[in-house]
Formats: structure tokens, C-alpha cells, sequence
């Protein structure tokens, strides 16, 4: 395996993204995401420390996260055919050369849950036929309206919650030894968590770097938001659930 360094630098060249990216716009971002993301933290972690059944728990955490996963690639390259019919557009262009690396990077993340929830006896075809919520749909659904009827660039806000948002090593291993589950059920939430600070630096260089206009920010700050409101519901859910 490659490491986080030689990702990093191949990142930077596939991008055409500075490695120069100033340092105080990073840190103002991701402090940003950091903050209206607490509350996402708190109410998962309230879930997870809840007197009910953990195992329960995070085998339904698990698949809201399949639902949401599967998503992730043909919204990518929803985003991506959009991008490249926007000829002479520098800020399509950007978004399109990060996309290309990314949904290769992404790719069969959503077959890899199915194999973790499987390892733990949750068959696939119960995990496929489960209808996803309102709020799910929501979420991804808002993404595809936004993409293909006014512009691509608001997939950056949904992605910046869901990189951003990704559970620690630690937490990992806490919830292992409480649960009992296997090691191979946490197999996925493990990759995501040694590869996404990397991802996320590229996201965050991405939108710094970007020529963006103000109105593109103010509709990146709004997917941002309405992410966060979808996916604060979907976790109201999961609670009455545990």
C-alpha cells in the first residue's frame, strides 16, 4: 500500500492543484465543517451510547450508509457528463479533473459494505430490497436537481460532509470492543478512515482553489446545509430505531 505521502503528491499532480494552497483558507474550511458538523457527531454518538442493543445499532448505521454510498458514484459522474458539456467553464473544468481521480478512488466502495454486512450475517438481498428513507433520498436527490438544472459545483458541499464526517481509527476500536462484532464488519469504515484526511485535504484544496463565484459558494454553503439537515434526519430515524 501506498502511503499517505505518495497519495498526497500523486493527488496534487492529478489535480493540478498547488501544494502552495494557503494554509489559513484550509484550516478556516475545514474548521468551518467542523463546526455545523458537531451536532452530526453528538447525535451519533448519543445513538451509539444508547442502553439498546449496539450490534443492532451499527448493523442499521451500516446499511444507511450502504443506501448512501451507492449513490456516490452516479452522482459523480453525473456531475462529471455535466462538467465536461460546459465548454470553456475553468471552474467545470477543475471539478472535472478532481471527479475523474475521485470515482476511481470511490469505486465499489458500495459492494465492499455489502461484503462487511454479509461477514455478520445481514444478507445482501435484505440490505438491496431495504427502501431507503425520505431523508436519503432527499439528500442525494437535491444533488442530482442542482447538477443537472443549475450547477454541478453544488456536489462539492455534499462531498464535504461526507469526507469530513468520516469516523476515527479510535472510534472504530471502541465500538469493536463494545460490540463484539467482527473485525471484518468494520473492513470499509477502516479503509475510509487511513484514506479520507487524505481526501479531504484534496476536497478542501479543490474548493479553495476553484475560480469560484460568489453565487457558487453561497450554493456550495447551501448543499452543505441541506446535507447536514438531511443527514441530522436520517440519525433522528436511526435513534428511534435503536
Amino acid at each position: 500500500m501506498k502511503s499517505a505521502s505518495s497519495r498526497r503528491r500523486r493527488a496534487t499532480s492529478a489535480t493540478g492543484l498547488s501544494t502552495g494552497t494557503d494554509a489559513a483558507e484550509h484550516a478556516q474550511l475545514r474548521a468551518k465543517i467542523a463546526l455545523i458538523s458537531a451536532p452530526l457527531a453528538a447525535a451519533l454518538g448519543q445513538i451509539f451510547a444508547s442502553p439498546g442493543d449496539l450490534r443492532h445499532a451499527l448493523v442499521a448505521h451500516g446499511i444507511l450508509i450502504h443506501q448512501i454510498t451507492r449513490a456516490s458514484g452516479p452522482l459523480m459522474e453525473t456531475a462529471l457528463q455535466a462538467c465536461r458539456f460546459r465548454d470553456g467553464d475553468h471552474t467545470a473544468a477543475g471539478l472535472a479533473a478532481y471527479l475523474e481521480r475521485h470515482i476511481e478512488e470511490e469505486r465499489h466502495h458500495d459492494a465492499w459494505l455489502l461484503e462487511d454486512l454479509e461477514s455478520v450475517g445481514i444478507a445482501r438481498a435484505d440490505v438491496l430490497s431495504a427502501a431507503p428513507l425520505p431523508s436519503v433520498a432527499g439528500m442525494v436527490g437535491a444533488q442530482y436537481y442542482w447538477i443537472h438544472h443549475h450547477d454541478p459545483v453544488a456536489l462539492i458541499g455534499y462531498m464535504l460532509m461526507l469526507e469530513c464526517n468520516a469516523p476515527t481509527p479510535e472510534t472504530l476500536a471502541d465500538l469493536k470492543r463494545r460490540s463484539g462484532l467482527r473485525e471484518s464488519f468494520f473492513r470499509t469504515h477502516r479503509i475510509h478512515a487511513e484514506l479520507d484526511p487524505d481526501h479531504q485535504s484534496d476536497l478542501l484544496d479543490l474548493a479553495i482553489s476553484l475560480p469560484l463565484s460568489p453565487a457558487q459558494r453561497q450554493l456550495i454553503d447551501a448543499s452543505i446545509m441541506h446535507t447536514l439537515e438531511r443527514m441530522a434526519d436520517c440519525l433522528a430515524d436511526l435513534a428511534e430505531r435503536a
